[in-house]
Formats: C-alpha cells, structure tokens, sequence
C-alpha cells in the first residue's frame, strides 16, 4: 500500500481490526438471539402441552419430543456461548487485533476494500523439496481463508495437502476455528504455516513424488528432466539415462529390455537395426556388419581364386598343387 502515508495505513489497520471485532461479535449475538427464540419457543409448547394434554394425548409424545429438541439446541447454544465467554467477549478488543495486524503487516498485504489480508509465508520444503512460499489469503468478512502457492513447482498442482486453494487441515481443523473465532491472526497464520510445513504420508491429496519428478522405471528413481520413452513400439516404459541406451545405428532412445549390443563394436544396438549371418547367428550392427560381409567376400573371392590356380596348374602338369609341394 505504497500509496498511503504510514498514518493512513495504520488508521486503515485500525478500522480493520475494529471491523473483525464487530463482525466476529456479531457471530455470539446471533447465537444470543438463537438462544432466546428457542426458549420462548420451549415455553410455548409447554404452555400449549398443559393447556391441552387433557383432550390431546395422543400427541402428548410428540410434543415432549419437540421440546426437548428445542431444550438440546438451546444447550447447545448456550455452551457455545460458554466457550466464547472464556475468551472472545473478554479478550476480543479492537486493540487486540490491532497489534496482530501491524505485526504481520512486515509479511502482509492488506485490501481495505475488499476487507482481506494476505500473508507470505517462508519458503516450504517437503521431503528435500523446495516448494517455495505460500500466499495465505484471509477475508475478514466472512472469516475464510485459501492458500496457494507464490511460484508453482507443478502446474498441476500446488502442494501435497492443499487442493483448490483449500487446505486438508487435519488435526489443526480445530485451532484453526478458534483462532478464527477468537480473532488471533497471528497464531492463524501461524498454525497454517505450521500444516504447509508438515507432509502426512497418510492423507494426501497429491503423493511428494509428484514434485520430485517422474518415476524411472528401470531404476524407480524420480526425475525432472533425465527420462525419456523407450522408442520402440508399444513400449511407453520410461526411463532415465543410466538405465537406457542409445542405439548406435538410428540414435533413438530404448530402454534395456529393447537394447542390446554389437558384437564385434560392442555398442549400444536396438532390436529393430540388427544384422546377422546366418552361419553364427550373432547381432552386428550396420557398419560392422557390412565390414565383415566385405571381409567374408574377400575371404571367399580368395579361396575361389586360389582353388582356380591350382585348378589349372593341376591341368598343366598332372599333378595336384599338393603333391608339387612335396
């Protein structure tokens, strides 16, 4: 609020205090005002009940029931009363509330207009990640509040208890409502920050592993950005680079249960770029196997060549190339 002078600001602080007061008060007299319409409403069925039981008996059961109805519900107001006596009406002061605001005024950004606040919290790590900060929005009017996060890690989400700005509050459902009640902003924020803070592996609405990245799996490690799909066809399996290959021959990534090795080269070979002789039934690649072809060609052309020799010196003297030697 860089526009308002530190005295505005303060003045604006103090009329929203005053506010949260009157509107948090107003809340105990309507359940005053609950308390009293039962009761008058009790004291008219016994009225009605003792005027009539004679001739109407056969309701008599009806009637006891009704008003002990309204007898629990008006118990039940009047404890409720009760517990805001044992602080709220005591203790909820302007001044009070005003001295919380000014303290979270260092991390807070306050609409006067629109009567909320919005707290920052630190930046929240979970399990080794950062999840950085949370914006914690409270409207004073009708005494609500959602969070989300300042700078998202994932965009489909924004931390593991939180979902659709709503915080799964657990076992802080309860201080979280009487901070609300008894207008303590400090401890509100506080105790919320305290849950962001907090990762329970039992109850979440997104499972940690989804901010630490996608599952390998080969490895079952969890990665950001070191997966990629296996290429061959109807595979999907991912993977990350210490648990897949590159083949040597059409550079496409596979994972290890469609990748194996050349054997003359020894380099990475998918299953689709092998080549094979049929005499040893080995996996080339396409270079290596187009070097040995040449070499088993030329091997061959040697023989037939060397066989073509003694074939004609043979005819020339009678002799086999063998025996000449001897």
């Amino acid at each position: 609020m860089a526009e308002l002078t530190s005295r505005q600001f303060h003045k604006n602080l103090w009329k929203m205090a005053d506010f949260i007061k009157s509107n948090n008060l107003e809340e105990k007299l309507e359940g005053v005002k609950n308390l009293k319409q039962c009761i008058i409403q009790a004291n008219r069925g016994l009225a009605f009940l003792e005027k009539y039981s004679n001739y109407l008996e056969y309701k008599r059961y009806a009637l006891v029931e009704y008003i002990s109805n309204l007898r629990n519900a008006a118990s039940s107001t009047v404890k409720n009363i009760y517990n805001w006596n044992q602080y709220d009406i005591y203790q909820l002061k302007t001044k009070f509330i005003y001295d919380d605001l000014v303290h979270l005024s260092k991390n807070s950004e306050f609409d006067f207009k629109e009567k909320t606040l919005t707290f920052r919290t630190k930046e929240i790590t979970l399990e080794g990640v950062n999840l950085g900060a949370f914006d914690i929005k409270y409207d004073v009017r009708f005494q609500e509040y959602s969070v989300a996060a300042v700078n998202p890690p994932h965009e489909d989400a924004d931390h593991p208890h939180v979902k659709g700005g709503s915080l799964c509050e657990g076992e802080g459902e309860q201080p979280i409502a009487l901070a609300i009640k008894q207008a303590r902003l400090c401890d509100l924020f506080d105790i919320i920050e305290s849950i962001l803070s907090t990762y329970n592996e039992d109850s979440p609405h997104y499972n940690i592993e989804l901010w630490k990245g996608q599952q390998c799996e080969g490895c079952s490690e969890y990665f950001q950005d070191d997966i990629e799909e296996c290429s061959r066809y109807r595979c999907h399996r991912h993977v990350c680079s210490n648990c897949s290959n590159t083949c040597t021959d059409c550079d496409n990534t596979f994972c290890s249960n469609h990748i194996g090795t050349c054997e003359e080269c020894q380099e990475p070979l998918c299953d689709d770029c092998v080549y094979t002789f049929d005499d040893d039934g080995y996996n080339y690649c396409s270079d290596c196997y187009k070097k040995l072809k040449n070499q088993k060609e030329e091997e061959e052309d040697a023989d037939d060549k060397e066989l073509a020799e003694n074939h004609v010196y043979q005819i020339a003297t009678g002799f086999p190339p063998f025996e000449e030697s001897i």
